[in-house]
């Protein structure tokens, strides 16, 4: 209430004002050098160009002793002013001069407190009962800007409506007054008072947090890439995302632009993009809290067009599972479409779903087991940012349940029992091929779980749901294809594995994995897993397979820009490659049963024993 009752006094006297003659210290030098001007002239026999000037200068002059009673008033008498004398020295520099400097910096003024009283404006409550005498307040700021706008004809007084003079001087020094004592949070007083431009970026959260930012920058998730340390020959190298290729949508070189709706940053749309540049980190997309901030589709990273950012910085907040879903869930182009066991159903999931995520079982926030570090997230496969373990939080020891006896903890990671099979709600592809797409006539076929065998754009689909993984050996390491490092195939006849868990029984456990398979272009003449262009840099370019459906061109444009050697001639090779399972961690009761593995206790078949180089040491009995 006594935020409201300072606001409309505030309003008050600005409409009102004080009965003062024209006081606009920014006209001073004008008035001097009128006075100046009337005492250099002749007293008798003036010309006819003197007489002018005289009455001229005795209106003006008559002008600059009114009494105004308000900024309005103010700015007609300017007007009047600027206008007579502007006609009359029309070729005169210095008057013209003087006139243009101190209309200038009376629009200044008016300009800024004019900001003051939209932002005191904001805060009057639309069920308060002062807002409707505000309303009428700010319909007469709305006309005086109308005003001036419509009749002016010098470009200086068009100015005049940006700025109220002299009568709301210390007006948002009384809005801010009220803020502080209000119940703000540190981030709205800051844009609500201290931070009047609004939001800039990540320069404006950088004003109070330039560590982060500094940090940001040698994260991997700005990056997208960072010292290789768990693949096995590529040690102390520079590689991530930037460089792998995959059987999805196969790799980020000349695809940036729509590959970077997932960057936390603004602007990466080519190999140019400078990741030294703090000014284009996108802070909000992390640590909004507010459910409205998204990334353009196709604009290197740019939130949508009309997002209150100012808002949403105000908002801001520790990063929630639908902040960090906003790209993981659907990464590779869908939600749940790449990893299998990150969709949108773990927004909000029941502990069926995930027991950690789950709101009536852990209800954990990613960072809970993401531990974060100066912005460096551990659980990246290839860089040393620290594995994220099941051990971090449950200690084996304590585990005493008969199914954790018999050698099952040395020889089994805890997902290969409590994640049974994955993508429980929603389904993922598990089968990508791009050789058939292009086909206008082609009528996509829905499947059981109402999603198309066919895209003109990507090819055909597998979707599955509530799949068994892929059970394989890992010790921590991988495998996989980099660009221009070793993404030559040997046999085009024989399936090319991209990448996939290393170990063996001697230096892994047995984890789940989903697998994915699919088709893909490759180099006939050099056996190079290409690199496509699909998305189209601007309007004009028809190289990228989106455009033309010209798959020469494209893998011609897509290997340029990756720094590949392209033959002129393609073909098409199988792939294949393996995503890990760490999430959709089902109840202890959905858990793997002695049944589902072993066969004296009714093997449902599902436990690859010889493919991991094993034998079941409970068979089923021979038969009688």
């Amino acid at each position: 209430m006594k935020q409201a009752i300072l606001i409309s006094v505030a309003l008050m006297v600005l409409f009102t004002g004080t009965a003062n003659a024209l006081v606009t210290k920014t006209f001073d030098d004008v008035e001097n050098e009128v006075n100046m001007r009337w005492d250099n002239l002749p007293l008798e026999n003036l010309t006819k160009e003197q007489k002018k000037e005289r009455s001229t200068l005795k209106s003006v002059l008559r002008w600059f002793d009114k009494e105004s009673l308000t900024s309005k008033k103010d700015a007609k008498l300017i007007k009047s002013i600027v206008k007579k004398l502007n006609k009359f020295y029309v070729e005169d520099k210095k008057m013209l001069g003087l006139l243009a400097t101190a209309t200038d910096a009376f629009a200044d003024e008016f300009y800024a407190n004019m900001d003051e009283h939209n932002r005191g404006y904001g805060f009057i409550s639309e069920t308060n009962r002062r807002r409707k005498a505000a309303d009428k307040a700010n319909l007469k700021v709305a006309g005086l800007k109308t005003m001036f706008e419509e009749e002016v004809d010098l470009k200086e007084l068009a100015k005049l409506v940006k700025k109220f003079e002299g009568s709301v001087a210390g007006y948002g020094k009384k809005v801010i007054a009220a803020l502080k004592k209000e119940d703000l949070t540190a981030h709205q007083r800051a844009f609500l008072v201290d931070l009047t431009e609004g939001y800039l970026g990540a320069e404006s959260c950088m004003t109070c947090h330039e560590d982060a930012g500094t940090h940001m920058l040698e994260a991997g998730h700005w990056k997208w890439q960072g010292t290789t340390a768990n693949v096995p020959g590529f040690e102390g190298d520079e590689l991530g995302k930037n460089q792998i290729i995959n059987n999805f949508c196969i790799a980020v070189p000349s695809n940036e632009k729509r590959c970077t709706q997932c960057h936390p940053g603004y602007g990466y749309a080519d190999n140019t993009f400078d990741f030294t540049n703090a000014d284009a980190l996108d802070c909000l997309v992390c640590h909004d809290t507010t459910g409205t901030y998204a990334k353009d589709k196709k604009t290197a990273g740019l939130p949508v067009a009309g997002t209150d950012l100012k808002n949403v910085a105000m908002n801001v907040g520790a990063p929630s599972r639908a902040n960090c879903g906003s790209c993981h869930f659907f990464a590779g182009g869908g939600d749940n479409v790449k990893k299998g066991d990150l969709g949108s159903s773990l927004v909000a999931p029941t502990k069926a779903m995930d027991v950690h995520m789950g709101s009536d079982g852990g209800n954990f926030a990613c960072q809970k087991c993401h531990e974060t570090v100066e912005h460096k997230i551990p659980g990246n496969q290839l860089q040393d940012s620290g594995r994220v373990s099941c051990e971090d939080c449950h200690d084996t020891a304590d585990l005493s349940s008969s199914y954790h006896t018999g050698g099952h903890l040395g020889r089994m990671a805890c997902q290969t029992c409590h994640i049974p099979t994955f993508s429980r709600q929603l389904p993922t592809k598990t089968w990508w091929d791009w050789s058939v797409a292009g086909d206008a006539d082609r009528v996509p076929v829905m499947d059981a779980n109402g999603k198309p065998d066919y895209d003109k754009m990507k090819g055909e689909f597998i979707w599955e749901k509530d799949v068994a993984p892929a059970l394989r050996w890992y010790n921590g390491t991988w495998s996989k294809t980099f660009i221009g490092r070793n993404d030559v195939a040997a046999d085009l006849d024989a399936t090319f594995v991209l990448g996939a868990p290393l170990g063996d029984s001697g230096s892994g456990k047995i984890y789940p994995f989903k697998l994915m398979k699919g088709i893909q272009p490759v180099d006939a003449g050099n056996g190079t897993i290409l690199v496509p262009h699909l998305f189209p840099k601007n309007a004009e370019d028809t190289d990228a397979y989106w455009k033309g459906y010209d798959w020469n061109n494209a893998l011609s444009s897509g290997a340029a820009d990756a720094g590949q050697t392209y033959s002129g001639s393609f073909t098409w090779i199988e792939t294949e490659m393996y995503l890990a399972l760490n999430h959709e961690v089902a109840p202890r009761d959905q858990a793997r049963k002695c049944a589902t593995c072993h066969g004296s206790m009714g093997n449902t078949g599902n436990f690859p024993w010889a493919e991991l180089g094993l034998s079941d040491p409970l068979p089923a009995p021979a038969p009688k």
